[in-house]
């Protein structure tokens, strides 16, 4: 199985202003081109449609928010007015592409998320008044929109959120922001930071309970990334030095002297991008990728590519009934023979053998679009109850 690696971050040229860049397996791809005292940055990039999709924020000098684009490929897609500062932290999709960050509302920094091209946000999450920032999203298998954060209370203390669509889903503790989701087996996990008195403390919640207290420093930072597979829960974060990344509350990779920004984890490895002195993207503890004129990889996306692949009926094998409610059965496929089903974000839910007549129970399967996988060959049902 082949995988591209589609990388979002920025660079500074040769006039020593910052730009926002996307790349391909190392390579540039696209990137802005601000003068005048501005500069760039992207946080997303999302392939969609076999369109590539990516963030470029815009900052002044200072490092205040301008205004903020998703690009498709060169040209200009969505953008918000440049008469109110925003910011988009990141791109998710499922049918549709969505954008989740914050915008100006009466002068305050408020929680949003924009779907499609539309400028005008789907959701303003936040509560009026408050500060709130929506830092990353997901979509369930049935498409409701999940997106992860921070409201502030009325004595300016953050807490960290989950919404559902435009509803809270779940809030945490006063003193914590979340930095990242992820879905898993029917819940939410998230990763983020936890103040107690001067010190900070990386954590990782599934819904509302405390998993892991992973380190601990004096310093905040948004540096947290989550990614699930079979199970194992990734993490990368600030550590108090060079950032770490750990398996199930395990150190499992450290770096020399840089930073660990993103991470994704499936059946091909762990890859995870970010800086040690330079933009790099790492494999299991390798560097794979020193993108070309990269100061940081900020966001990772990567394109599976399957051979043999097909959407219901292919070389012989079908799966039916289509939807189905408790049993599925697979023709052309010998009994006993072992396959995968995975779930509409590509993650492993369920592994089994082919019983008598092609047969595999999914009762235990919560209504939505899965993929029952084996060899080269993978076949799409729908559960519904």
């Amino acid at each position: 199985m082949a995988q591209d690696i589609y990388s979002a971050g920025y660079f500074t040229d040769g006039a020593l202003t910052q730009q926002a860049a996307v790349y391909k397996n190392g390579s540039k791809l696209h990137q802005s081109f601000f003068n005048n005292g501005l500069k760039g940055k992207s946080t997303g990039v999302v392939l969609h449609g076999g369109e590539v999709y990516w963030t470029c924020n815009c900052y002044n000098s200072n490092n205040v928010s301008q205004y903020a684009t998703v690009m498709k490929h060169n040209d200009t897609f969505m953008s918000t007015s440049t008469d109110t500062p925003s910011a988009f932290n990141t791109l998710f999709h499922s049918d549709d592409l969505f954008a989740a960050g914050w915008m100006n509302v009466d002068g305050v920094m408020t929680a949003a998320i924009w779907k499609n091209d539309d400028a005008t946000p789907l959701y303003i999450l936040g509560v009026p008044n408050l500060e709130s920032e929506a830092t990353n999203g997901c979509i369930d298998a049935e498409g409701v929109v999940y997106t992860c954060g921070w409201q502030a209370t009325s004595n300016n203390a953050p807490h960290g959120v989950v919404w559902k669509d435009d509803q809270v889903c779940f809030e945490l503790a006063e003193g914590t922001k979340i930095s990242d989701m992820a879905l898993y087996d029917g819940k939410v996990y998230t990763v983020g930071y936890a103040k107690a008195g001067s010190s900070y403390s990386l954590k990782v919640w599934e819904e509302t309970t405390e998993l892991y207290s992973l380190s601990s420093s004096g310093y905040e930072t948004y540096r947290a990334s989550i990614s699930i597979d079979a199970g194992d829960i990734y993490v990368t974060g600030y550590a108090g030095g060079p950032d770490k990344l750990w398996k199930n509350g395990m150190v499992l990779y450290t770096t020399q002297n840089g930073y660990f920004q993103s991470v994704v984890a499936n059946t091909d490895g762990v890859y995870y991008g970010g800086s040690d002195g330079l933009g790099k993207i790492w494999k299991d503890g390798s560097v794979i990728y020193s993108p070309n004129s990269c100061s940081r990889v900020l966001d990772l996306y990567i394109e599976k590519q399957e051979t043999g692949v097909g959407e219901g009926v292919e070389s012989g094998f079908a799966v039916y009934p289509n939807p189905a409610q408790s049993v599925i059965r697979v023709m052309g496929v010998e009994s006993h023979t072992e396959v995968q089903i995975f779930n509409a974000l590509g993650e492993l839910v369920k592994t089994a053998k082919v019983g008598a007549n092609g047969e595999i129970g999914i009762a235990d399967l919560a209504n939505g679009i899965y993929s029952v996988r084996f060899g080269n060959t993978s076949l799409k049902f729908v559960k519904m109850m």
